[in-house]
Formats: C-alpha cells, sequence, structure tokens
C-alpha cells in the first residue's frame, strides 16, 4: 500500500513537471543534476554520476543537453587543467530556483488541507525519510 502511494506521488510530481511552464523541457534527472551542480559547486562529471547512481557515459548525455541548451558550461579545474569542472548557467540557475519556487507553491496547496498536527507529523516523516535515502 505504501509502496502504491509512493509510485503515485513520484508519477504526479513527472506529470506536473511535464505540465511546468518553466521545467516542462527539462526530465526529472536534468532537474536534479542541475540542482547537484547548484549545491555541491563545480562538481566533475564523476561526482555528478556517483550522486545521480549512474554510470559516467549516462551522466555524460544528460550533462552534454544541458550544456547544448546552455543551463550548464564545463570548466577547467584552475589546480589541474585535466579535470572539468561543471558549472551552472546563469539561465540555468534562473530554471532551477523558477521551477522550486513552483514546485514550494504546489506542495504548499497540497499541505494546506492538513491540520496542523499533520504537517508537524508530514514534515517529520518526509526528513526521515530524506536522511535515509
Amino acid at each position: 500500500m505504501a509502496a502504491a502511494a509512493i509510485f503515485k506521488i513520484t508519477r504526479s510530481m513527472r506529470e506536473q513537471i511535464g505540465k511546468s511552464k518553466v521545467l516542462g523541457s527539462l526530465s526529472v534527472v536534468q532537474i536534479r543534476t542541475l540542482a547537484i551542480i547548484d549545491e555541491k559547486k563545480h562538481p566533475t562529471m564523476k561526482e555528478i554520476a556517483d550522486e545521480l547512481c549512474v554510470t559516467s557515459p549516462s551522466a555524460t548525455r544528460v550533462i552534454e543537453r544541458l550544456v547544448r541548451t546552455g543551463e550548464l558550461k564545463r570548466e577547467p579545474d584552475p589546480k589541474d587543467r585535466r579535470i572539468i569542472r561543471l558549472c551552472i548557467t546563469t539561465k540555468g540557475e534562473k530554471i532551477l530556483q523558477s521551477g522550486l519556487r513552483e514546485a514550494g507553491k504546489k506542495m504548499k496547496d497540497i499541505v494546506t488541507s492538513l491540520s496542523a498536527k499533520e504537517k508537524k507529523d508530514f514534515m517529520e516523516l518526509i526528513k526521515k525519510v530524506a536522511s535515509h535515502i
């Protein structure tokens, strides 16, 4: 029963992203990649692949598209020019922040239907689940 609810929530989130004016052209993996790069500040391709739990070639395909569309850029590491670092561009930052605001509004709409105790319990559960992922 819990697994079915999680799948339903995940499917609904994907559908909402597809309908989004801001995020509609990006996949969930691309959005997650932007968020990781924004959070980690200049990670390597290997670090992104590890975070996404995918192979380096798979991560490269996701990153290639984001570079091609201007959301990311590659920069040589200032200490070791053999290493390429990834940076989120202004365009990528705007898309990510707009998307996060939009997701926050959707979450607020969902949470407003809960009582104060349910909201508190919900947030505690979300934090607990997130800490085990």
